[in-house]
């Protein structure tokens, strides 16, 4: 299923469309909007110029205000205000996971103008590198893998048939691996078989398992 996230600040004019820019970039599957407490008029003008120079169009953005977001699920609510003067929203719709991932205001810059883009840029890598580490963490797609370590004897076929069984009651996608080669279970610290490992984590040694504890093994090591 695709992932929901709605990104909050004061404004919705600088660092949360950066960063609904840059988390799109990363993956077109996801669904990001971002939203302020108190909306601007418009997007920052230096924040389009600066997100423009690594290939990000924000022309068609504009602030909203959170409040229209209230009813919506989603699977992240993250706030990126990151300065004390200022009132970060308290979200209270059916989200899943909030969390804060903060960067100090760019349009409070003072100087010159280049002086001021540098600011704007440094807090635009800031984001880049901050939300690139959340999607990688939590949002990046991987192949759940489950193996098998066994010989071919009873248990460890009814050990391959109910990690089939759980995943499809779980609705879980994840690809079974049976592993028959001695030097490999050898290598893989198997002691007895079955053995079972999930996602490059040994979590069970010459046992088989009930299904509930299946259940539990795979829902807490899959993706």
């Amino acid at each position: 299923m695709k992932k929901k996230i709605l990104i909050l600040c004061t404004g919705n004019s600088c660092r949360s469309q950066m960063a609904e820019g840059v988390l799109k970039s990363f993956d077109a599957e996801l669904e990001v909007f971002s939203a302020g407490t108190n909306p601007a008029a418009q997007v920052h003008p230096y924040a389009l110029a600066v997100m423009k120079e690594i290939g990000i169009d924000l022309t068609d953005n504009y602030p909203k205000k959170a409040d229209g977001f209230l009813n919506d699920s989603f699977d992240y609510v993250i706030t990126v205000c990151d300065d004390a003067k200022e009132t970060c929203p308290v979200f209270f719709g059916k989200v899943k996971k909030q969390m804060h991932i903060g960067f100090s205001d760019p349009a409070k810059a003072m100087g010159k103008e280049e002086e001021v883009l540098n600011e704007f840029r440094r807090v635009r890598d800031e984001i880049r590198k901050n939300f690139y580490e959340f999607y990688d963490k939590n949002l990046r797609d991987r192949q759940n893998v489950i193996k098998v370590y066994g010989s071919g004897c009873l248990n460890c076929m009814k050990l391959e048939q109910m990690c089939y069984d759980v995943l499809q009651e779980l609705n879980i996608n994840a690809s079974v691996e049976k592993v028959s080669d001695v030097r490999e279970i050898m290598q893989a610290g198997i002691l007895s078989t079955p053995g079972l490992e999930i996602n490059g984590k040994i979590v069970s040694s010459g046992k088989l398992p009930t299904r509930s504890t299946m259940a539990h093994w795979i829902l807490e090591n899959v993706n």
